[in-house]
């Protein structure tokens, strides 16, 4: 635009806005700076802030190859450790490891008796290890007994009995007596009990207890600690804080065991030292994920490298943090390699998550390396492929929304990059476990009656295969040799249609199967018959047509190998032969007989997961949050389509869906054959309130006919459980939630009610977008019925807050009645009362606490995130701010648990909840979009944008600029706001769209200009302007009504024949669009021309919340970045009476 040289300022009405101060943090301000003047050229010149750093932000990796910044620390004989920061340096690092040797403390107890039975009894539980912080155990490497003479351990290799121990992952009963005193990876741990939740058993003690084979004299026992990890203080794991030692000579019956010695309040015996390996801690800044790498160039005797993660350095251990994901990636935190000679190593699965990597030699050898790194396996969003930005006056907003944005990055799986991983060799099909099962040969669908024949052998827990296999998981028989801790049994497993598994029989086999021994099988399949056999003997058979009601037989199918996470086996020489002679032939010792099957493991679509770390699944529930991050960011809608795609594909046939699914799953296209039901009524709704964001955003109306009758069935499946007062009712089977570690809320619950409110609202607007205006009706009238009874049943007059249930109503819950704001339930006159009591009842320094008493004290930012939609959406900017700042404030601060990223959940004092949390979490992310949405000021109004609104929420920022991407192109806002009514805002908007721009007049009665015309004056529309279709004053906004264009809009004093200069815009804002042609000149921050001018710190509407700043954020400043300055002239006019 040009501007009107009439419209200038009187000199004493001048305010100048200092757009660039600094501003001093009292709780972490998120305010600009006050207004200063700055001369250029002797003369006050109009300017606008200007500053292209918001790439600086951007935490995307720019290369595929992502290394280590520092390293932390080396342990053992290391030389050059830095090296592997810079791989093109050509230096190399060399690790030397000797043989390995543990220095353990055991605590010795002497007794004097003669016994054939000794038992150990606890009563209190030590401290877990401090990647297992979700309870209790008592974990001990060996009991070793002496005799007098203390030469030979009475106890090695007798039998053992407990009343509670864990069998599985290398943990054992009997493990406590076979020798082996420590408890390092890779050998038999000990013996562990199962979890417990209090430490204090009580009368429920654990016990274990060692037959000795005859009566002999007893004079010590020895108890060896757990020596493969660390306890949370940083002492050993898991030893018994009060036990009692008891023998017997008679039996081993409770009564017969007589007390010998009772301790308690036993010490930790001093931390176990590992000697002889060498190690190294190097530290990747921020979180990655990816596939690691390592770059042998020479080794020497025969070493083991072993590499573990970790997103935070309390955790990083040989093993990493000791977190598994249930759904995909590496299926444990740490990963070995035998090394031959020199080559690049790159792990065949994904670690999710890690800022820090542990490199260990674990046997004796040396190894030299020229880099180590991950290769960065997410789709690299960096500032040149990043459609959407946010830029504002605020350093921590703007690490609030690109820190959000990478963290839903970190989250992103592109279609097909997960990647299968069966490979062949001379010796035959290697086979590593995935979650997603079974792949069968391509060319079998359609076989009846046949022999197949191979050999298998069990690498790693038990080799598993089908026969009569249907794709995409749909049923078949599955034989499974070995199980865990037992390899010598065979299982015989029905899978359904549904995917899931129904013992038929588990049958004890007449052979030892040993691990790494190769075993013929065949098995025969005739009709109904199913019969196995290994090495030639039979050994088991079942006949399908004596399965009862809801186990269908399958009558066809072909043949493949299962393996599931944490397992491994191979096979060669198959050989299927039906009744017309050989059906299929290989020896599986090709690379090319994979492409013969169909391999799980890899995403056909694009998805999006939860966490990067765990669980490494799509979750329904995280959608709602992950899917407007994308659409204001990096406009990734794909990604947020292939999820639903692929959860609507496995939709029960009642109507409800699935709540998670691993990645890898493939879709299917079949229609529903079974009921679906269990975890989370919640989690199946969200599947259309994540479709509908879909739509609303992208408007593409043809994904949404496709999933519609899913859309229906669902809300079907809720109809039918509301219950006699016009509400939704959850059992014990639906009604677990976001905090699936308080269990069930069952019966009439708010939160429930109010996400089937929304949905139904939801389900109206998608039956208007393909073309059902009754059913859309219908649900429209469903839900006023139902927020009818929410409101009068669930909402508590005397409390002022919705209740947490009809039956649990003296607790303030949080995500009840952020719902019942952020869905449009809760009246008006309502809404700032529930925000003030949540504020009062639930707030702490570190943010809200989901429920005031009865539930887990875990901060839950997910839910915290409809809060800021909330507190945004209803007006309540300032507290919305300060929300910011108490819970995703920690998530930014430099340290240890930094990670670039939002974290899961977090502790009342602002740090990792639990060992376990995800320092990546998708759900995590809604300061991206509430920030775009509210402060930057963009939404759509109807789908696609085809109607869109701006509507700066603008707090005490002194400036907000940015753009939204949608599928006629960005819509770019930029807005200044100075001292009272002072403010200019710049839109552009795409072509093909229209929509309303609010001006703010913050309580004042300003007149409004757009590209130079009064559009608005003394409280109404001003008559015959062409630069706006309408102008209307709604509360402490005047709504424009536009068509697609540029509009600069500045705020001015009643006309009085002066005017009021409209400020020029930077032509280097966000969109590349110089909007007017007015020139600009750039200036640094607080100055220009060579001439300074003062800043002042702006004050926070923040100081006053009772809260105390955190101590890492005091007395620091944000910087605003250099620019330029706006001039704006402006007064607030007296409202007329």
């Amino acid at each position: 635009m040009s501007i009107d040289p009439s419209f200038r300022p009187r000199a004493r009405r001048a305010a100048v806005i200092a757009v660039a101060a600094a501003t001093a943090i009292g709780s972490l301000a998120l305010a600009g700076g006050s207004a200063s003047a700055v001369v250029r050229n002797n003369a006050t010149t109009p300017g606008w802030p200007v500053s292209a750093d918001w790439q600086k932000y951007v935490q995307s990796p720019t290369s595929s190859d992502v290394r280590p910044v520092s390293v932390v620390r080396t342990s053992g004989d290391v030389t050059n450790a830095g090296a592997l920061l810079d791989p093109s340096s050509g230096q190399s690092t060399t690790l030397t490891a000797t043989p390995q040797t543990i220095q353990s403390s055991p605590v010795s107890i002497d007794v004097a008796t003669q016994a054939r039975y000794l038992r150990l009894d606890v009563t209190k539980l030590g401290l877990p290890a401090s990647n297992d912080t979700g309870g209790h155990y008592t974990q001990l490497a060996e009991v070793q007994v002496f005799g007098a003479d203390g030469s030979v351990d009475l106890a090695q290799n007798k039998p053992v009995t407990a009343n509670d121990s864990l069998e599985n992952f290398g943990w054992g009963s009997k493990y406590l007596t076979d020798g082996v005193t420590d408890t390092q990876s890779g050998v038999a741990r000990g013996w562990t009990t199962n979890i417990h939740t209090d430490a204090d058993l009580g009368s429920n003690s654990v016990w274990a207890t060692i037959d000795l084979g005859s009566v002999t004299d007893i004079s010590t026992v020895v108890l060896w600690p757990r020596t493969d990890t660390l306890s949370t203080d940083g002492q050993t794991a898991s030893f018994p804080v009060d036990y009692t030692i008891k023998t017997s000579s008679t039996d081993a019956s409770d009564s017969s065991f007589a007390t010998q010695k009772t301790v308690t309040d036993q010490a930790d015996p001093p931390a176990p030292v590992m000697k002889g390996a060498a190690s190294i801690v190097l530290d990747y800044g921020h979180d990655v994920g990816g596939l690691p790498i390592f770059d042998v160039s020479a080794s020497e005797g025969d070493p083991t490298l072993q590499a573990g993660y970790s997103e935070t350095l309390a955790q990083i251990g040989p093993e990493g943090d000791g977190v598994s994901p249930w759904a995909s990636g590496d299926s444990k935190r740490f990963d070995t390699y035998h090394v031959t000679g020199p080559g690049r190593i790159t792990n065949p699965d994904i670690q999710g998550g890690e800022r820090y990597e542990q490199i260990t030699l674990t046997t004796p050898g040396s190894l030299t390396l020229t880099g180590a790194g991950i290769q960065f396996t997410p789709p690299r969003i960096t500032a040149d492929t990043l459609t959407g930005n946010f830029e504002s006056s605020s350093d921590a907003l703007n690490k609030f929304w690109y820190n959000g944005v990478y963290t839903a990055q970190l989250n992103q799986v592109p279609a097909n990059s997960i990647g299968q991983h069966w490979t062949t060799s001379a010796e035959g099909l290697d086979v590593p476990g995935t979650s997603a099962g079974v792949g069968l040969l391509t060319a079998g669908s359609g076989w009846t009656d046949y022999t197949a024949s191979f050999s298998a052998k069990i690498v790693t827990t038990q080799a598993g295969w089908m026969v009569r296999g249907h794709a995409a998981q749909k049923g078949g028989y599955l034989m499974i040799l070995g199980s865990a801790g037992n390899t010598n049994v065979l299982q015989e497993v029905y899978q359904g249609a549904d995917g899931g598994y129904q013992t038929i029989a588990t049958v004890p086999l007449p052979m030892t199967i040993q691990l790494g021994s190769w075993y013929d099988i065949t098995e025969v399949v005739s009709g109904s018959t199913v019969t196995t056999s290994i090495n030639g003997t039979e050994v088991a058979s079942f006949d399908s047509s004596t399965f009862g009601a809801g186990r269908p037989a399958f009558s066809a199918g072909s043949v493949g190998f299962r393996q599931f996470s944490g397992e491994e086996g191979m096979f060669k020489n198959l050989t299927v032969t039906g009744p017309g002679g050989d059906l299929y032939s290989n020896t599986l010792t090709d690379s090319s007989a994979v492409a013969d099957f169909d391999v799980p493991g890899n995403n056909a679509v694009p998805l999006i997961l939860d966490g990067a770390k765990r669980d490494r699944a799509v979750w329904s529930g995280d959608l709602a949050v992950e899917g407007p991050t994308l659409y204001y960011s990096s406009d990734s809608a794909d990604y947020i389509r292939g999820s639903l795609e692929l959860l609507g594909s496995w939709a029960g046939s009642n109507g409800y869906m699935p709540g998670s699914m691993p990645p890898q799953t493939p879709l299917n296209t079949e229609p529903p054959s079974s009921t679906r039901g269990g975890y989370s009524a919640n989690y199946s709704m969200y599947f259309v309130r994540a479709l509908a964001d879909y739509y609303q955003y992208t408007g593409d109306t043809a994904f949404v006919q496709k999933e519609w009758p899913l859309v229906v069935n669902e809300l079907a499946w809720n109809a039918s459980q509301m219950g006699p007062n016009g509400l939704f009712v959850t059992d014990s089977s639906t009604g677990a939630d976001w905090d699936y570690y308080d269990g069930s809320k069952t019966g009439e619950v708010t939160a429930f009610n109010a996400l089937y409110y929304k949905i139904l609202t939801d389900g109206a607007t998608l039956a208007a977008a393909v073309g059902q205006p009754a059913q859309g009706q219908t649900y429209s009238n469903q839900a006023v019925a139902l927020k009818d009874a929410i409101n009068s049943k669930l909402f508590n007059s005397q409390t002022g807050v919705y209740n947490l249930s009809s039956s649990v109503t003296n607790v303030v819950a949080q995500d009840a009645n952020v719902l019942a704001i952020d869905f449009g339930i809760a009246p008006a006159d309502k809404v700032q009362g529930i925000l003030d009591s949540i504020k009062s009842s639930l707030w702490t320094p570190a943010g809200t606490l989901p429920f005031s008493s009865g539930y887990q004290e875990t901060i839950s930012p997910f839910v915290s995130g409809f809060e800021l939609n909330a507190r945004f959406g209803s007006g309540n900017t300032s507290d919305a701010l300060q929300l910011l700042s108490n819970e995703w404030g920690p998530m930014i601060a430099p340290g240890d648990l930094y990670t670039g990223t939002f974290w899961e959940n977090l502790n009342t004092s602002g740090t990792q909840a639990a060992p376990n949390t995800n320092m990546a979490h998708g759900w995590s992310t809604m300061p991206v979009s509430a920030l775009s949405k509210y402060v930057l000021g963009i939404q759509p109004v109807s789908a696609g944008y085809a109607t869109w609104l701006v509507q700066p929420h603008t707090g005490d920022l002194a400036w907000t600029k940015g753009q939204a991407p949608t599928p006629h192109g960005p819509v770019v806002v930029n807005w200044s706001h100075g001292t009272g009514s002072d403010f200019a805002m710049h839109v552009e908007a795409p072509a093909q769209t229209s929509g309303t721009i609010a001006v703010p007049t913050f309580g004042g009665d300003a007149d409004i200009r757009v590209n130079g015309q009064t559009v608005f004056s003394h409280g109404a529309p001003v008559a015959g302007t062409s630069a706006v279709q309408s102008a209307a004053l709604t509360g402490d906004y005047v709504n424009l009504t536009v068509a697609a264009g540029t509009y600069d809009i500045a705020t001015a004093p009643a006309s009085d024949g002066t005017g009021v200069t409209t400020p020029p815009v930077d032509p280097s804002t966000p969109g590349d669009s110089a909007g007017s042609g007015s020139t600009i000149t750039p200036g640094t921050a607080g100055s220009s021309g060579g001439s300074n001018s003062s800043t002042t710190a702006g004050g926070s509407n923040l100081a006053n919340t009772g809260f105390t700043p955190w101590p890492y954020l005091a007395g620091a400043v944000l910087l605003f970045g250099a620019g330029a300055v706006l001039v704006v002239s402006m007064r607030r006019r007296r409202r007329r009476a």
